[in-house]
């Protein structure tokens, strides 16, 4: 042994300390509670060496004392602190953080008598009476003789009591600095200003421990302090060499194991990740497909949830849009601007027709192409298949072949076409009373509902005058006119709703009701053929303007003899074909081969014609009755018969090869201001396939 434990007890027998002696290796262990001041270490000596004063060891007092905080009558602790911090910790002067491990403590001075409060309980019960961390705490003080001066107010969290309160004594000895800078020469002479950054030896990374656990012996460092802070450092082990270096351990060296080692390249890599994550590979792609396979599962359930939620919002759109007369408008150039710019009602009282004006038109006089018995060996149907080589041409419509087509638009001053009602047996029969009115027409606002599935909507916002001169025809078949007359809607014994004139159309042509629908949308110049001017509105939408006041401004003030809204959302019709085919509006056969025929005959691809958008939405149209523009819808009609009835995506096509230069194309919110939208309320009935015609 370095120091014989009877020559321990007897230099230090006048301490009254009580010594425990283990076996291997043997500790003597001292009771703290029997030392009155044990102040911080300040030098380190060899294991070996005893340094000591016997002024020092006789100068160890009784114990320290911490003036306890008084009694507070019918107050907390905590809201005692509250009360003497107002603002909290973060809002008072003088302030200081002082950290020792993982202990982090938060110190607040104020003039007082010595009072310390920790996470606002006493300093002793806090600290369990511990004398050695009381003195800790009181060091600071002590040292500038502020121990009755001030009160300090602490928050202190992180590693154990120990490290808390050596972090307590670093915040005061900082939170002092703030009240005067001359406190940091004793402060700092003293060791109080420097934080203790030494750890366990076992949280030290990468360090060897050089006290093993059978071969260091037991440890005792005596913190004593008189007038000077001095200390006594002892080392006692049964088995402690006297060779410093059989005192060392030396981490064992490992050998390098020799085994083949796989390649480092890119396949070594490759297989050593593989090997890895081989199981996360194999999770992954699962977890995929079985989201895949849930996403399927609940995709039904959500197309119903969204069909619901979409039926509900066209019944509130439809509750919300109707007999509204409010103006759309936008903002053109920082200038906010009405869409549509109507002549004042005063003014649309004395408005008339137009005198006739000499168009310069290529079309100077048109006719139409009507039944010769060329097709009657074939002709046994109006209602044939699209698809296997046959077309939908039947006796309306007349069978138009691809060398009738591409002659149509080469149009000249005398231009013959095909134009529907091809055939009087081909179908879409009016009564004679009906066809009496609409000769009378020279103005014709008209729409169409077949197969019961939207509601007739009266027109609002036109004036007397505007009564008088605009006829106003619905076009029914049997199928709405009996939904109509199950909701109390019948037609009067003039033929009138309101102010529509309902005309009840028999042996519609074609089972498609959609194409039944292009009839009189694009044939109104056959259906009246008095009539000098003409204005589209589709059924799911309610006209609200005065129709002399839309021409006027949309034709007549435009000097145009067209007039169409721009498509809200595409601008070209590729676009509009994929657009078709996605919501299934139409089958791929029909759209490509439609696509291609397009392709073949040179149409580009361009999102603009004439400075306008080169795609229509065609719900609204507002046009002249002239030999071009009658000729243009002809041509329209036959394309929409000869390919899809989705009439938007042959549209750019037939204004391409005409050439029309007189089109006016109105931006959306125009088209918006003409109409309330209110939607489809239910869905069409189509008509069943049978033999309209025979020979």
């Amino acid at each position: 042994m370095a120091v014989a434990l009877s020559s321990l007890v007897s230099s230090f027998y006048g301490l009254s300390i009580s010594a425990n002696v283990f076996s291997k290796p043997n500790k003597l262990s001292f009771y703290r509670s029997r030392f009155s001041y044990l102040p911080p270490l300040r030098r380190r000596f060899s294991s070996s060496s005893i340094v000591a004063s016997s002024t020092s060891i006789a100068s160890v007092a009784g114990p320290t004392s911490i003036p306890s905080l008084p009694e507070i009558e019918g107050l907390s602790l905590e809201k005692y602190v509250k009360s003497r911090l107002p603002g909290g910790f973060a809002a008072q002067r003088i302030i200081g953080t002082g950290r020792r491990k993982c202990s982090i403590a938060r110190v607040v001075l104020q003039e007082g008598t010595g009072k310390f409060v920790i996470n606002y309980r006493d300093a002793k019960e806090y600290l369990q009476g511990n004398p050695l961390w009381l003195q800790y705490i009181r060091t600071p003080l002590v040292t500038l003789g502020y121990e009755t001066n001030y009160d300090v107010f602490i928050k202190a969290h992180g590693g154990g009591l120990s490290g808390q309160s050596q972090a307590i004594s670093l915040g005061i000895a900082r939170a002092l600095l703030k009240v005067s800078e001359n406190h940091r020469a004793p402060l700092r002479k003293e060791g109080l200003l420097t934080r203790d950054s030494r750890v366990v030896e076992r949280k030290k990374k990468l360090k060897i421990n050089k006290k093993g656990p059978a071969e260091a012996g037991a440890s005792l460092v005596i913190l004593m302090s008189a007038s000077g802070f001095q200390s006594v450092s002892l080392s006692i082990s049964d088995d402690e060499s006297d060779d410093p270096a059989g005192r060392i351990r030396l981490g064992r060296r490992k050998c390098k194991k020799r085994f083949f080692r796989p390649s480092r390249g890119i396949l070594g890599r490759f297989m050593r990740s593989l090997a890895r994550w081989w199981l996360l590979l194999l999770f992954v792609p699962a977890m995929v497909l079985l989201t895949f396979e849930a996403s399927k599962q609940g995709k039904k359930q959500i197309d119903a949830v969204r069909m619901e939620s979409r039926q509900l919002e066209g019944a509130l759109d439809e509750r919300s849009n109707l007999n509204r007369l409010d103006h759309t408008t936008r903002i053109v150039n920082g200038v906010r601007e009405l869409c549509l710019k109507m002549l004042k009602p005063e003014e649309l009282h004395n408005l008339d027709f137009p005198e006739y004006a000499v168009q310069n038109s290529p079309v100077k006089s048109l006719m139409y192409k009507s039944y010769s018995g060329q097709y009657a060996s074939n002709s046994n149907s109006t209602m044939l298949s699209y698809q296997n080589g046959t077309t939908r041409f039947n006796l309306f419509t007349g069978y138009q072949t691809l060398e009738e087509r591409e002659d149509s638009y080469n149009v000249e001053d005398n231009a013959e076409v095909h134009c529907g009602f091809y055939n009087d047996n081909g179908g879409f029969k009016i009564s004679d009373e009906d066809k009496q009115y609409m000769q009378t027409c020279k103005a014709v606002v008209s729409t169409c509902a077949f197969g019961g599935g939207d509601d007739l909507y009266q027109p609002i916002g036109m004036t007397e005058a505007s009564l008088k001169k605009v006829c106003y025809v619905a076009f029914w078949d049997e199928i709405t006119r009996g939904a109509q007359e199950a909701e109390g809607n019948n037609i009067g014994i003039d033929g009138m709703i309101g102010k529509w004139r309902i005309v009840v159309v028999s042996d519609l042509p074609f089972s498609d009701q959609r194409l039944n629908g292009k009839i009189p949308k694009m044939l109104s110049h056959r259906l009246f053929p008095q009539a000098r001017y003409s204005i589209w509105v589709d059924s799911k939408s309610q006209f609200r303007r005065d129709p002399f006041g839309v021409l006027e401004a949309l034709l007549w003030r435009t000097n145009s003899v067209f007039a169409i809204s721009e498509h809200g959302a595409r601008s070209n019709l590729y676009e509009e074909a994929k657009a078709i085919v996605k919501k299934h509006k139409a089958t791929p056969e029909e759209v490509d081969a439609q696509i291609k025929q397009y392709r073949y005959d040179g149409i580009p691809e361009d999102r603009r014609l004439h400075g306008k958008k080169a795609l229509a939405e065609a719900s609204v149209i507002i046009r002249e009755h002239n030999p071009l523009t009658n000729v243009f819808m002809c041509l329209w009609f036959n394309e929409v018969v000869r390919f899809t009835s989705r009439d938007q995506l042959s549209f750019p096509y037939v204004l391409r090869r005409l050439k029309i230069r007189n089109l006016n194309m109105f931006p959306v919110c125009t088209r918006k201001d003409l109409v309330n939208s209110m939607g489809h309320k239910r869905k069409v009935k189509p008509l069943e396939s049978r033999m309209l015609l025979k020979q």
